[in-house]
């Protein structure tokens, strides 16, 4: 609801009637009148700390303090309205980044428990490899060993085989001469068997008759007795009719066991009775017997040729007995050299087949070298592969150790605003921000340098921003986190004049330099679980003082511009976090409460008002590249406490801030971290707001009544190389009042983050 022309009339002339009194009450004053408002300082590097430890995390050192730049609002800064392009899109992506850890801790683990089953199945395969390496080298000294002993044994078996030839050589040749010699024997021996069959045949020729004769036991023998007594000599006798006397002979010879050395006492007994024998050999007839002349011629032709048969037969034992002895002689020898040459063919065969052991064995040790290099190479491989894996084991145990250690970071940022209202001014910022995270303590450093335009007389500011250094001491514990954090503000800034302040929600920084600060403070967080924690925080800041200057006019008129000292209060802050950092959904909830001690300026004192801060924020992915975000706020700023009255205002009321906003964010590319972010913001005060941070006029157009700001912002971001980030910001806004401080503005951040 916009103020009617009537109604802002009376309001003009109410401030102007309050200036007129003001005036009188402060003769020494002219022209103005003091009242300090709150000062809107936010800290850029506390703000901006998610983006650095992101990138720091990104790069391999997963950053522990991601979420620390909102978790704390700035040690040195005091509440005032969100802060839309810079402290919201910082407050989520906080959020994200403590997704993030927990799923970089998550994915540690399973890294960790991997490792874990690489590294015993890489020690396994060590075992293996290391078994198969020795088996091969004993199988390969095993076979060498048996090639050596075959080798060797093949030179025996050759001089065994040459001496084997040689003696079967030696054996065949003897042998061949024994039946050289038998043979030649053999016809002597023949020949002497003609001479005994012959004078059997003429010894027979004596008992030829009419009939067959028998033979006679004394030449012949029976069949076997023949064979016993006269060998293998047997002729064929036909028997007559000398049956009687050759039963005789055949009693004869039995009685003396047909022993051919007593013959003398077969022809005895023989003779005995040889009347009747011989008259019965030449006939049957008793009228044809023999004269005993006749009879003793036959009986002496008879022995005559029995002694024949007798020698001759004798002789052929003799020589059948050579023979036989010859014979066995050439069938040993020929035994000997037929041994011999089995023993030289065994050696033969034994040889080739060690040739052919040796060559399977020769090939068998080629195979074997190339089993036993292909069984150190495994061997290799696999203690190389142990080795890694215990590197990724230790690895993995140190990152889940180490988490968030060694971030080094550094960023440079470009922020241009430009707006349009009661004044158009303008403002360029370039910062440059540092940031380092180890395990027990983070480091940050940020500064900058700045031109900016109020659009009003002596409103230009040149120079350095003031610089802040942080540092944060943890002790984190899986249930519990403490941490020690100091922040000191440098007052490297420029002293510049009170109307290059800017008016709230135009420009970044709104004024440019004061003095030294210390911020101490201690932060507990409890895990409930892997996604909830709850962070209770207490700062206590000490503020020096610092200079502004400002314009005083004299009675002709005159500028005159002199330097104001003011001198801060102490303040202190409780603050109490709590934090859902889950897989799909994130949501936070602060609350905040800050108390100011006594300020002083040009010999004035006051109390700024306390201040509560709540809000909330929530971020919820509803696709895999796609999630929206909500967030909601209410400040209130109490009023100021002026010691001296005449310093009071009855524009010095509280103010209450309410504040929304509902974003969207896509993801490009999850990997490399491209996405568009875009959110509407609407922002609402309840009360009279100062246009400047430390010094103004009394007069109605320094305040704005109950401004509304609505604003736009995009941003886009993306992973230019692996250490490398860039993002884009820009927000168009606008500021309502009921008045005529209406403003309309752009706003535009380059940031470009290094991790090293």
């Amino acid at each position: 609801m916009r103020m009617s022309r009537k109604r802002g009339r009376k309001l003009r002339e109410r401030l102007e009637k309050e200036r007129e009194e003001q005036l009188g009450k402060n003769a020494g004053n002219e022209g103005r009148s003091f009242r300090m408002s709150r000062r809107r300082h936010h800290d850029y590097q506390w703000n901006q700390k998610p983006m650095l430890t992101r990138l720091a995390k990104d790069s391999g050192t997963a950053a522990t303090a991601a979420i620390a730049a909102t978790i704390a609002t700035a040690p040195l800064a005091e509440a005032s309205s969100m802060q839309t392009l810079l402290e919201l899109p910082g407050t989520f992506q906080a959020m994200r980044d403590a997704r993030d850890r927990n799923r970089n801790i998550r994915a540690l683990k399973r890294e960790t428990e991997a490792a874990r089953i690489n590294l015993a199945q890489a020690q396994e395969d060590v075992r293996t490899a290391l078994n198969d390496s020795r088996s091969a080298q004993d199988a390969l000294r095993s076979l060498r060993a048996s090639l050596n002993a075959a080798r060797v044994e093949l030179v025996r078996v050759g001089d065994a085989l040459a001496e084997a030839e040689a003696e079967a050589l030696s054996r065949k040749a003897e042998a061949d001469e024994a039946e050289e010699k038998r043979d030649a024997m053999a016809s002597s021996v023949e020949e002497k068997r003609e001479e005994v069959y012959a004078a059997r045949e003429r010894y027979e020729s004596f008992f030829q008759g009419s009939g067959e004769a028998e033979k006679d036991p004394m030449i012949f023998g029976d069949d076997e007795r023949g064979r016993a007594a006269n060998g293998d000599i047997v002729s064929d006798v036909k028997r007559g009719d000398y049956g009687e006397l050759a039963q005789r002979i055949e009693r004869a010879w039995e009685s003396v066991g047909f022993q051919q050395n007593r013959l003398r006492e077969v022809e005895a007994m023989v003779r005995s009775n040889s009347d009747g024998i011989i008259s019965g050999v030449t006939g049957n007839s008793t009228n044809n017997k023999l004269t005993d002349k006749q009879a003793m011629e036959l009986e002496s032709a008879i022995a005559a040729a029995q002694n024949d048969v007798l020698e001759l037969e004798s002789e052929l034992d003799a020589m059948e007995e050579a023979f036989d002895a010859l014979s066995d002689e050439a069938d040993e020898l020929m035994e000997a050299a037929a041994d011999a040459r089995d023993e030289a063919d065994e050696l033969a065969s034994e040889q080739e087949s060690l040739v052919q052991d040796i060559n399977e064995l020769e090939n068998d040790e080629a195979d074997t070298i190339t089993w036993n290099d292909e069984a150190d190479s495994a061997l290799d491989f696999a203690e190389q592969s142990q080795r890694q894996a215990e590197l990724e084991v230790a690895r993995a145990l140190y990152e889940q150790d180490h988490m968030g250690d060694g971030g080094v970071s550094a960023q440079t940022r470009f922020d241009y605003y430009n707006w349009h209202g009661p004044e158009h001014g303008h403002q360029l910022v370039v910062g440059e921000s540092f940031y380092k995270a180890g395990r027990n303590i983070d480091i940050g450093i940020e500064t900058g340098f700045v031109h900016s335009s109020s659009g009003r007389e002596h409103g230009t500011a040149n120079g350095m921003l003031d610089t802040t250094l942080n540092a944060v001491i943890k002790n984190d514990n899986k249930k519990y986190d403490v941490h020690y954090e100091f922040a000191v503000n440098l007052p490297t800034g420029r002293t510049t004049h009170q109307n290059a302040q800017l008016p709230e929600g135009v420009a970044r920084h709104t004024s440019f330099g004061e003095g030294w600060g210390f911020t101490p403070g201690i932060a507990v967080t409890h895990h409930f679980n892997e996604e909830d924690s709850l962070t209770g925080r207490l700062s206590f800041s000490w503020k020096g003082n610092y200079d502004y200057r400002l314009s005083e006019y004299d009675d002709a008129g005159v500028e005159h511009i002199r330097e104001s000292s003011v001198q801060p209060g102490e303040e202190i802050s409780p603050e109490v976090v709590w934090l859902h950092a889950g897989d799909k959904g994130q949501a936070m909830a602060k609350a905040k409460f800050t108390a100011t001690s006594v300020t002083t300026q040009d010999g004035h004192k006051y109390r700024d008002g306390t201040s509560v801060d709540i809000s909330a924020f929530y971020s919820h992915d509803f696709t895999k590249l796609d999630s929206f975000q909500l967030w909601m706020r209410y400040l209130h700023n109490g009023r100021i406490d002026f010691h001296d009255s005449s310093w009071d205002s009855p524009n010095n009321r509280g103010v209450s801030w309410r504040e929304a906003g509902i974003g969207w964010t896509h993801d490009f590319d999850v990997e490399h971290h491209r996405s568009f972010h875009l959110m509407a913001n609407y922002q609402k005060a309840h009360g009279d707001v100062y246009r400047f941070t430390t010094y103004g006029r009394n007069e109605w157009g320094e305040y704005w009544l109950n401004p509304r700001r609505l604003s736009i912002m995009a941003s886009y971001e993306v992973r230019t190389g692996e250490r490398d980030a860039l993002e884009l910001r820009l927000e168009r806004y606008y500021i309502y009042d009921r008045g005529v401080n209406d403003y309309r503005g752009w706003g535009g951040m380059v940031m470009y983050t290094h991790s090293f």
